[in-house]
């Protein structure tokens, strides 16, 4: 199966999203500042339930804090995105029983079924995890509803990890 794909700033953001959503220490990681925020106000508002109003200041305090890191979340990877020359490129993602090919005029990568530690499905991807923390995806938005049925099929009979696909088409 080959599929002609190009990337959008929203298909990375949806992956992101998605690999922190399936990595809870991840996402608690990226937040770590406000979670410590939030447990202070917590702790505080408990020892001491009179200083309310205080506890009020340190809960905005906290919102602030968790706003600036979305933004500057958002912001990175817009960067990200916009600098790298393998977003912009034009891909053939080949998929078969042995592997997913990916080549363009930036990259030629070529990962087997057995490197994947989880495959997973969103709305608008496929997310295909691997154990040191990174991920490869493959965008839904350039495939057709039989495209995203065959994918669905060679990924349920080849991967050697765990699975947890959709079995509606977006």
């Amino acid at each position: 199966m080959t599929i002609q794909l190009r990337w959008t700033e929203a298909d990375i953001a949806s992956a992101h999203w998605a690999y922190l959503r399936h990595s809870p220490s991840r996402l608690a990681r990226q937040f770590r500042y406000p979670i410590v925020a939030v447990a202070v106000s917590a702790i505080i508002l408990f020892q001491y339930p009179e200083s309310w109003q205080i506890v009020g200041w340190i809960i905005l305090f906290d919102a602030g804090t968790i706003a600036f890191d979305l933004f500057f979340y958002r912001r990175n990877w817009r960067q990200y995105f916009k600098k790298t020359p393998l977003w912009n490129d034009v891909l053939s993602a080949i998929v078969d029983e042995q592997s997913i090919r990916l080549q363009g005029q930036s990259i030629k990568v070529s990962r087997d079924w057995g490197e994947f530690s989880n495959i997973y499905e969103s709305s608008r991807l496929f997310v295909l995890g691997r154990p040191e923390n990174k991920f490869s995806f493959l965008p839904k938005t350039g495939m057709s509803d039989s495209q995203i049925a065959e994918l669905r099929a060679i990924i349920s009979a080849n991967a050697k990890c765990t699975v947890k696909l959709g079995s509606s088409t977006p």
